[in-house]
C-alpha cells in the first residue's frame, strides 16, 4: 500500500534537546490518518506520514499544532517541532499561539515531498551538483500562495521549490492598523519581509513588481546582507492559477496600504 502513496514528511517534537514519546500525538491522530488512508512509520521518537495527497496530511496540522503547543514553546527556543523532508529539516520554535495551527499546516505544505523508495533516491552526486549550482540562482518557482490577516498582522507567503527539492518562500508581512505594533510615530515601522530561515528584514525592498505571472523584486543592501543573496534582483515564477495571483496582487496592495507611513518601494502590481 505505501508505494502507491506519493507524498510524505517526518515529524518530531524536540524540548531541551531531547526528543519527545510521540504516543500521545499518535493517540490524537487516530480518526484521521484512519479516515484519510494515512500510512505511519516510525523510527524512534520521529514518525513519517504518508499519503495519497497533500490535503489528507494538511489535516493533521491540529493535532501536530496541539502537540507542539502543550509544551509552552516560547521564544528562547528550547521547544522546536521539527519537519524532514526531501530537502532537510525545517524547525517551528515559536509563534503566537492563535497562529500555531496555520503554521503547522503551511511547514506541511511546503514541506512534504515524495518519499523515495528504496534504491530510488537521486544519486548524491546528483543532489550535490543542484546545491552547488543554486549559488547561481536567485529566483525560484512559486507554486503556493498563503494570506492570513488578523487584528494584529497581515502575512502573504509566497512558497515553491529549488531544483533540488529546497523549500523557499518570502513572508511579506505588515501590522494591521488595529494593532499594538502599530506605531506612525516609529521611525523602524512598517513592512517586513521573511525568508524560508525566518530572517526579517524591515522595508528590505526597493522595488516589486508583478508583470507576466512572474514577482520582479529589487532587495535593499541590508536585506542583500542578512539573506546572504548573490543579487539585489530576484524573479519569482508564479505557478498559480489566475485567481490565486489577484489573491496575491490584492493582499500585497494591502501590505504596502498599511505601511504608507514609512518609505514604500517602487510598486508595480497592475
Amino acid at each position: 500500500m505505501l508505494r502507491d502513496m506519493v507524498i510524505a514528511f517526518g515529524v518530531s517534537l524536540c524540548v531541551g534537546g531531547e526528543s519527545v514519546d510521540p504516543a500521545d500525538m499518535l493517540a490524537s491522530v487516530g480518526d484521521i490518518v484512519h479516515q484519510r488512508a494515512i500510512e505511519i512509520e516510525r523510527a524512534g521518537n520521529v514518525v513519517r506520514f504518508t499519503a495519497a495527497s497533500l490535503t489528507a496530511l494538511s489535516e493533521l496540522a491540529p493535532p501536530l499544532a496541539g502537540w507542539w503547543q502543550a509544551e509552552r514553546p516560547s521564544t528562547d527556543g528550547s521547544v522546536s517541532l521539527r519537519f524532514v523532508g526531501p530537502a532537510g529539516v525545517t524547525e517551528l520554535t515559536y509563534c503566537r499561539p492563535d497562529l500555531a495551527v496555520d503554521s503547522v499546516r503551511h511547514i506541511i505544505e511546503t514541506d512534504s515531498g515524495q518519499p523515495y523508495p528504496p534504491g530510488e533516491a537521486r544519486h548524491p552526486l546528483h543532489r550535490l551538483a543542484e546545491r552547488l549550482t543554486r549559488v547561481f540562482r536567485t529566483g525560484f518557482t512559486a507554486t503556493d500562495v498563503h494570506v492570513t490577516e488578523d487584528e494584529y498582522c497581515l502575512s502573504v507567503v509566497v512558497a515553491g521549490r529549488e531544483a533540488d527539492d529546497a523549500p523557499r518562500l518570502i513572508d511579506f508581512q505588515a501590522a494591521t492598523p488595529e494593532s499594538d505594533d502599530f506605531d506612525p510615530d516609529d521611525l523602524d515601522g512598517g513592512y517586513c519581509v521573511v525568508n524560508e530561515e525566518h530572517i526579517p528584514v524591515y522595508r528590505g525592498l526597493s522595488e516589486i513588481r508583478l508583470k507576466n505571472q512572474t514577482l520582479h523584486l529589487t532587495f535593499t543592501a541590508e536585506a542583500v546582507q542578512s539573506w546572504r543573496l548573490r543579487s539585489t534582483r530576484m524573479k519569482v515564477a508564479l505557478r498559480l492559477d489566475p485567481n490565486e495571483i489577484e489573491k496575491l496582487r490584492d493582499a500585497l496592495m494591502k501590505i504596502f496600504a498599511y505601511s504608507e507611513r514609512w518609505p514604500l518601494p517602487r510598486v508595480e502590481l497592475g
